[in-house]
């Protein structure tokens, strides 16, 4: 469910309320996370178990005016483990963009639009951003926030570049016994 309170042609706030329950019947759950880089292991993990039900809540946050943007997301997560036993975990981040090229987001029916650039060169946008989970509850699973810097490239609208330097910090129990070091990551995307 999502509402705009306010929307203009220059600024808009987005508010964003999810929620779900789902019968587990016993399956195992694990909650496993990269930490942001695609192609890395799932470094990231709470604890394994076989769940009998789970409830997820969520807000989410965007304030956009101009050429910057401001968005969140929280999230919580309850699992119940079959036998009883209750679990509880949490994620969340806040993200700043900032369009250095003069565009602006628009914003059309609780989504915000694809960045068109101004130019036959491109858009280029600065992006600073802060992400959390807590997945660790009895001494049991991992925690971890990254933050990141990085540049996004729109040519088109169809075509987008992303460079992020991501530096983590994961602790609890993990797939390693060093989860953490800083990465470069490069994605490429190209909208139809």
């Amino acid at each position: 469910m999502t509402f705009a309170p306010l929307h203009t042609e220059h600024q808009t706030i987005h508010l964003g309320l999810a929620g779900s329950w789902r019968d587990m019947r016993g399956e195992r759950f694990q909650i496993r996370d990269h930490g942001e880089v695609y192609s890395a292991d799932n470094v990231i993990r709470s604890p394994r178990f076989d769940a009998d039900d789970l409830a997820l809540l969520g807000g989410e946050f965007a304030w956009s005016r101009d050429s910057v943007t401001v968005t969140s997301e929280a999230m919580t997560q309850r699992v119940r483990q079959v036998g009883g036993d209750e679990w509880q975990f949490t994620g969340g981040y806040a993200q700043l963009g900032y369009l250095l090229t003069g565009e602006h987001r628009g914003y059309s029916r609780g989504e915000f639009d694809r960045i068109d650039p101004l130019s036959h060169l491109g858009a280029v946008e600065l992006v600073a951003r802060w992400s959390g989970v807590d997945l660790r509850q009895r001494d049991v699973g991992a925690e971890a926030s990254i933050a990141l810097l990085g540049i996004n490239y729109y040519w088109r609208k169809s075509f987008l570049l992303r460079v992020n330097y991501l530096v983590p910090d994961i602790s609890g129990n993990a797939l390693m016994a060093d989860p953490d070091g800083n990465a470069v990551t490069v994605r490429a995307q190209l909208r139809f």
